[in-house]
């Protein structure tokens, strides 16, 4: 990363190799799309190479590929081959490759507004009768025990204001020991509460790697007023029975 930052490249090769293995790491790809992040804010082309596969290409476009080589594409030859001798190929399988990111992305939009109204149905009905946000947390804990394993509030600034309840063998608890907690470090926290002020609606985060549990989850983020926000994480285990959450 510092002889990156120091020579500033133009270009950036990455090699494909490990994707040849039948089980790559799953952090794999998430250290790919970092770079491509990277790539994009210095100013830098991605360059995939070894690619000898359909499922590689997939995976190169994905994590924002400019330049694709490999003996997919072409075998080596002597001679410079003709600039668009497989334009066409290539469009068809780009083409593919759009149509299921659309068909994932229209799943997963889907999800969040059903969820949306399940989470806004629940915290309509248990805001009426709960004496303390203790009762309330603890009691939307009950109702989502099928998918969520750790529910919180936080204002604005993100700093937590509730305690956590937490679903510990099967049964919820109270975590006090978070209370004043600040999650404002976490990327795109500010952006998604100005997205929540903005749009008054819930929606999920991105698949990401719980720093305590270390299992893969999602949460979906949920504004209970101008100033206080619902965050209920949601296990593994549920986001794999739904289709299109992992």
């Amino acid at each position: 990363l510092d002889r990156i930052a120091l020579l500033s490249p133009d270009l950036l090769k990455i090699d494909l190799q490990p994707l040849k293995l039948s089980s790559p790491s799953p952090s794999y790809e998430y250290v790919l799309y970092s770079i491509s992040l990277l790539a994009r804010k210095i100013g830098a082309a991605l360059l995939y190479e070894d690619i000898e596969a359909s499922f590689q290409l997939q995976y190169a476009w994905r994590n924002g590929g400019r330049y694709f080589q490999g003996q997919y594409l072409e075998l080596p030859k002597d001679e410079f081959i003709e600039r668009d001798v497989i334009k066409d190929r290539l469009q068809a399988e780009f083409h593919q490759f759009i149509t299921h990111e659309k068909k994932k992305l229209t799943i997963l939009y889907d999800h969040s507004e059903q969820f949306y109204k399940r989470i806004h149905q629940l915290v309509t009905s248990l805001k009426k009768t709960a004496q303390s946000d203790d009762e309330f947390l603890f009691n939307l804990g009950k109702e989502l025990t099928d998918c969520s394993f750790r529910i919180y509030m936080c204002d604005e600034d993100g700093i937590q204001l509730t305690k956590n309840v937490f679903k510990h063998d099967g049964a919820w608890i109270f975590q006090p020991e978070y209370i004043g907690k600040n999650w404002s470090w976490r990327p795109y926290f500010l952006e998604n509460i100005m997205r929540m002020r903005t749009m008054r609606k819930g929606f999920f985060s991105d698949l990401y790697s719980d720093i305590e549990t270390g299992e893969m989850i999602r949460t979906f983020s949920y504004p209970m007023d101008e100033e206080l926000y619902l965050f209920i994480d949601l296990s593994y285990s549920y986001l794999y029975e739904q289709d299109g959450l992992i």
